[in-house]
């Protein structure tokens, strides 16, 4: 009696198995490897905490007071307050340029769609108006915290309720809000509205970049006219790694002269005998 090894059998197995159901298992790899490529075509720049994580502490990674992207839209209740100023700075974001129009900024943000879906790690259940919604609304509120942050005296409106501005309490949590890795829209899609807004036929409103904004609101001592152009985050909080990671010191390379040799480490050893 011949001996089948382990391996031998369990490949016999599958090759049985493929032959009396070839187009079950093919199917079904197709249908897999058809996913792949769409989850492999994604940024995945925005992400879900792993459970294991999040269970050390689930209230570190919830936004407090303001909700921004899709990832906690299902709880918009608990932001109630917040989500109706953000009707409020949508207004005043489109009173700033009156060159601009609703239609032309819902049109814009309708071509960055797909790309800003495709920023996150997990399936978007928003229809595209919702979701298009979504990013008006969170990315004017955003521009909006911003802009009155850095000249307050020149571009709040006089008849504005600003609860951030008035509140040192809940600058701060907004702050700590926009920081939640779960909490973002893609920097791009925020860039791109600060862009739209600025831009007029007699040229830009301000003489800033959105990212220039982003060090102002946050207190970084950064010179806004020093920032590259070319440096593209992917959302706020990686504003702030790269940030991080510019302030320490980098370690100097080890000198190839002070690693001894094999015939220094040999006489070293003949020495100890």
């Amino acid at each position: 009696m011949a001996f089948t090894s382990p391996n031998e059998e369990i490949g016999q197995q599958i090759l049985e198995i493929s032959t009396e159901d070839d187009g079950g298992v093919v199917a079904s790899l197709e249908t897999k490897l058809l996913q792949r490529e769409h989850f492999i075509s994604r940024k995945n720049w925005i992400f879900k905490i792993p459970a294991r994580i999040r269970e050390l502490d689930e209230k570190t990674f919830i936004p407090k007071a303001v909700s921004i992207g899709p990832l906690h839209r299902k709880k918009l209740e608990h932001y109630e307050a917040m989500e109706k100023y953000k009707v409020h700075y949508l207004k005043q974001f489109l009173d700033r340029n009156p060159s601009k129009t609703l239609t032309d900024c819902v049109k814009m943000l309708k071509e960055l769609e797909e790309e800003a879906r495709g920023c996150y790690a997990v399936d978007i259940c928003l229809k595209s108006d919702e979701f298009v919604e979504m990013m008006m609304l969170d990315g004017c509120f955003i521009i909006e915290c911003f802009l009155m942050s850095w000249k307050p005296a020149e571009l709040r409106y006089p008849h504005s309720h600003h609860p951030l501005l008035n509140h040192t309490y809940m600058i701060t949590v907004c702050e700590e809000d926009l920081m939640l890795v779960e909490n973002q829209l893609p920097y791009f899609v925020l860039d791109a509205l600060f862009d739209f807004i600025n831009t007029s036929d007699s040229g830009k409103l301000w003489e800033i970049s959105f990212l220039g904004l982003a060090f102002i609101f946050y207190g970084w001592n950064a010179d806004a006219s020093n920032i590259s152009p070319e440096c593209k985050p992917i959302h706020l909080l990686d504003i702030l790694y790269r940030e991080y990671i510019t302030r320490i010191p980098k370690s100097k390379p080890v000198s190839m002269d002070r690693i001894p040799r094999t015939t220094q480490l040999q006489g070293q050893k003949t020495d100890a005998f």
